[in-house]
């Protein structure tokens, strides 16, 4: 279906439900999610087609490592993350990549680059012990350090933030405590939808949230993205994403 994928992300082409080329109802359903960005469900209905019940060594999963495994180099974004996310000499970095990029950044900074995904995650605490780069989507392996499971697919999210609780406790109690600043993400990805859901759900409840931010990059004259995330109920913190400048 490389094709239709193509056609639908041309600046111009046509829309999911107008490619020409003869899909079956299964595909051009997966097209659409592809098309509204919405690539957790796309990937488990892909998964589900092709694998039929989602397992650990799906095709699909054995797929998005080899791709996500060409990654291998961090940028100065990262080694700036690792700077900001100092906190009593150690690192403490939340993240919903999967690649340990910000532990070798962390470890060519000098700094402490130990990391943590899904079981391992400690829970958020005032104590100057509470540190790690933590992965809460799950991680990659790196050399002899072991890796664990990739919240991948629609399901995963589920089983992770209503199921298991897995995230969604880490978030509550890390709300509760820290301000979370958002780095990189548009309000409309599948990760910061489930994010802000489930805090701004306990937020009917509690008092003691603490207010969210996010860095958001805006185009020259673009008023409306700032909007989105305020409608949110996240302050935003917009910059010139022509030249990275933040408003003073």
């Amino acid at each position: 279906m490389s094709g239709p994928l193509a056609a639908v992300q041309k600046k111009g082409g046509p829309s999911w439900d107008t490619v020409p080329d003869l899909l079956t109802h299964q595909k051009r359903t997966e097209l659409k999610f592809f098309a509204q960005h919405e690539h957790d469900v796309v990937l488990g209905m892909l998964e589900r087609r092709i694998d039929g019940d989602p397992r650990k060594a799906s095709t699909l999963r054995r797929a998005a490592q080899t791709v996500l495994d060409r990654t291998v180099e961090p940028n100065h974004l990262h080694s700036v993350l690792v700077r900001l996310g100092q906190r009593f000499g150690q690192t403490l970095l939340v993240t919903t990549n999967f690649d340990r990029l910000l532990s070798i950044a962390a470890r060519r900074e000098r700094y402490s680059d130990s990391a943590f995904a899904l079981g391992e995650i400690p829970n958020p605490s005032r104590n100057t012990e509470f540190a790690g780069i933590l992965p809460i989507h799950g991680m990659l392996p790196l050399k002899s350090q072991r890796g664990s499971a990739l919240i991948l697919t629609d399901q995963d999210f589920g089983d992770a933030y209503l199921r298991r609780h897995i995230v969604t406790s880490f978030l509550y109690d890390a709300a509760r405590i820290f301000h979370l600043v958002l780095v990189g993400y548009s309000a409309n990805d599948s990760p910061v939808r489930y994010l802000l859901n489930a805090i701004a759900a306990d937020e009917r409840h509690f008092n003691d949230l603490k207010p969210r931010y996010a860095f958001v990059g805006c185009a020259a004259g673009d008023d409306r993205t700032a909007i989105e995330w305020q409608s949110r109920g996240i302050p935003p913190i917009p910059y010139d994403r022509a030249n990275s400048t933040p408003p003073h």
